[in-house]
């Protein structure tokens, strides 16, 4: 086991700290629900990872090994993921201006928002909307929808 996830796994009291790699149980799935529901009510909130780590009574470290342990991803990978998972739903689902949809996922600059879609979607916002079916799209496995 790596020492940064021995010291992470140690500063939160973890007794088993070898045992790393079970799955989330118990105590530990309500938390992960906590999680997801504060992403999804928080997405557009600046300083989220924070938010978040508040809201579960966690400091950072240890929401991000929960997150890392639990979906194999660091808290910022899962938070990105997420965000552009509702962007294309909403690019799909309204007729929101790509700005709207930005904001509404966490980017007050649209051009922050657009570079970031292109890079994880290898397109932009607008020829996503025209160009990607909705009955076409399935859920794949890096959780971004993608052509079926």
């Amino acid at each position: 086991m790596p020492a940064k996830r021995r010291r992470l796994m140690a500063k939160r009291g973890d007794k088993n700290s070898d045992d790393a790699d079970t799955v989330v149980s118990g105590s530990g799935q309500d938390t992960i629900r906590l999680i997801l529901q504060c992403i999804e009510r928080h997405m557009s909130d600046a300083g989220l990872e924070q938010r978040i780590a508040s809201e579960v009574n966690m400091d950072r470290d240890g929401l991000s090994l929960l997150i890392e342990q639990t979906f194999g991803q660091t808290l910022e990978a899962y938070i990105l993921q997420e965000r552009m998972r509702a962007a294309q739903r909403m690019l799909l689902e309204s007729s929101a201006s790509i700005a709207a949809i930005a904001r509404a996922v966490g980017y007050p600059s649209t051009s922050a928002f657009t570079s970031i879609f292109r890079k994880q979607l290898r397109m932009a916002p607008t020829t996503f909307r025209k160009t990607a079916p909705l009955e076409k799209l399935t859920s794949s496995a890096g959780g971004m929808l993608r052509w079926g």
